[in-house]
């Protein structure tokens, strides 16, 4: 009887270990050879990165990974939009495009619907409402959205394996995004000059609230701040003073966004103000998941700070020699983190180049370090690129992400010759004196 109790608790722990984890699996054709972030897109996605993974793709594209997870939660992987719950086991098979991912396993049927779930940023993801003449007015785009939303309920109706509480999720990103078209209608017609003076601007928000107030306030639920266009559509309510007017948002959904605004700030250059008075937020927020996620990202940038030990990156040559940042230590290091696609990473080339022209008999380097994912692209740029500097691009996503909590570019670094850190905000090349005042002290 003792064996048999003890087989039975045994089972009944590895099943319940194997409920708080969730298992996705499967090949990044593009991504071979890279870490991939797989960002958590739940509501404490506005305070920090804690929730996040990384996958390590290997050579042939393949990446496995099991995770603790505690509740159902949505993921961005890629151009993909990920549901996950305790228990999945996941197969995705995924490209650059999200229209071409390929799914298998457990919540197979809820991630194929999720495909065309794309990020709210702007504009409708119902479908194609594309650009009107100014003459049909807000009422034809207003049925045009109306009725890309009706075919959507259909859709996830349609959706055999989904839970209620996917489902209830899902109408309130269908609301939001019906919101957030609505919205965006100063975007959809030719002729938008009209709309470019603040005052119709104005008259517009304003008479669109007998309209969406009914809608906003159905989103207006904690459960809801899970969906990402709920969080952005409900921002404005937050930010925008007409919107304000037309709903008092629940007491944890304000303290979300009061949080992210402090959040953010960790997110750029921050004086020992800004952290003393995080410190003092921090000190009154009630104990719960939001103190403990903002608590989490305020302590993770201790490491940016003046005299920390800088983090090391590993990096690429053009011809695929890797070399070590600390490699250049004994030297200071001004690093310029730039991409291909990124338009003002580009203006400042010119400025750093002159920059290290003029300190080219100083004890300095000036090391351009490209952020693509895709090596193609940076080799084909450099091709036109006019450089005489040491051209990088980096292999060590995560030690970015994690180490130099890498979120915008153009970034610069500026790192002193014991490789401690100078400035993980360094000034720009084209700051003029601002950076070159910065170089002397330490040349």
């Amino acid at each position: 009887m003792k064996n048999i109790c003890l087989v039975v608790l045994s089972f009944v722990s590895i099943t319940a270990a194997a409920q708080s984890t969730a298992t996705i699996y499967g090949t990044i054709s593009d991504m071979a050879g890279k870490k991939v972030d797989m960002t958590y897109d739940n509501d404490l996605n506005l305070l920090g990165t804690s929730r996040d993974q990384m996958l390590d793709v290997d050579s042939a594209g393949n990446f496995s990974l099991t995770f603790p997870l505690d509740r159902p939660s949505f993921f961005r992987l890629r151009r993909n939009t990920i549901y996950l719950s305790p228990g999945d086991n996941l197969k995705a098979n995924l490209t650059s495009s999200n229209l071409d991912a390929v799914f298998e396993g457990t919540s197979q049927e809820l991630n194929t619907y999720m495909k065309k779930r794309l990020f709210p940023k702007g504009g409708s993801f119902l479908g194609n409402i594309g650009r009107v003449n100014l003459s049909f007015g807000f009422d034809a785009i207003k049925f045009k959205i109306d009725s890309l939303a009706t075919l959507r309920r259909v859709e996830l109706a349609n959706v055999k394996e989904a839970s209620p509480a996917f489902k209830d999720l899902e109408q309130a990103r269908i609301t939001a995004d019906v919101i957030n078209s609505y919205q965006s209608y100063l975007f959809y017609y030719n002729g938008g000059d009209k709309f470019k003076d603040d005052g119709n601007q104005v008259a517009f928000k304003t008479s669109l609230l007998p309209i969406i107030t009914p809608l906003l306030q159905s989103i207006n639920e904690d459960k809801y701040m899970d969906v990402a266009v709920v969080r952005d559509v409900l921002s404005k309510v937050y930010d925008d003073s007409i919107y304000k007017q037309t709903i008092e948002l629940k007491p944890r959904i304000k303290t979300l966004f009061q949080a992210s605004e402090y959040a953010d700030i960790l997110d750029r250059k921050f004086t020992e103000q800004d952290l003393s008075n995080i410190d003092s937020y921090l000190a009154q927020l009630p104990a719960g998941d939001v103190r403990d996620e903002l608590q989490k990202k305020r302590n993770s940038v201790d490491i940016l700070s003046k005299g920390h030990v800088a983090t090391d990156l590993k990096l690429a040559t053009p011809d695929g020699k890797e070399v070590l940042l600390s490699s250049y230590k004994g030297k200071a290091i001004y690093v310029d983190l730039w991409a291909t696609w990124c338009g003002p990473c580009i203006k400042e080339s010119p400025y750093f180049h002159s920059l290290a022209e003029k300190y080219k008999d100083k004890n300095i380097v000036f090391l351009a370090v490209s952020t693509d994912t895709e090596k193609k692209s940076w080799l084909k740029f450099l091709e036109k690129k006019e450089s005489h500097l040491p051209e990088f691009i980096s292999i060590d996503n995560e030690a970015l992400k994690k180490g130099w909590k890498l979120k915008f570019i153009p970034r610069f670094l500026l790192i002193a010759p014991d490789f401690t850190i100078i400035d993980a905000y360094a000034p720009l090349p084209s700051s003029g004196e601002k950076i070159e005042s910065l170089l002397e002290q330490y040349l």
